[in-house]
């Protein structure tokens, strides 16, 4: 939670690209565990 609120306040180039990169691993994570969700469902 605290790294979103960094986003808003430091604007340091090396520091937001960091950011991005981890807000999109998070959804990236968050998607694939969505998609397994949905195949186990499909399976059962």
């Amino acid at each position: 939670m605290n790294k979103e609120n960094e986003a808003g306040t430091i604007v340091s180039k090396p520091h937001f690209l960091y950011l991005n990169m981890f807000q999109a691993a998070v959804k990236f994570f968050l998607f694939i565990s969505l998609f397994r969700n949905r195949i186990s469902e499909y399976n059962l």
